[in-house]
């Protein structure tokens, strides 16, 4: 994840929890939101949305 950079993570793990917790554990990589894919949002327009409302939030907090 260091050479990436990213936005915000797509997540669709069955360990989802060790994951994020990675993630958090490392400085570079904390404050990167998680989106864990659920039956509620597994068709693609409700994640684009969701992604979408992750993104606006992360802008509008400062944190990217």
């Amino acid at each position: 994840m260091h050479a990436l950079r990213p936005n915000l993570v797509v997540s669709h793990l069955r360990d989802d929890a060790a994951f994020r917790e990675r993630l958090g554990a490392d400085n570079t990589t904390a404050g990167v939101p998680i989106i864990s894919v659920t039956r509620e949002i597994e068709e693609p327009e409700a994640l684009v949305e969701e992604i979408r409302r992750v993104l606006r939030s992360a802008r509008e907090s400062g944190r990217h």
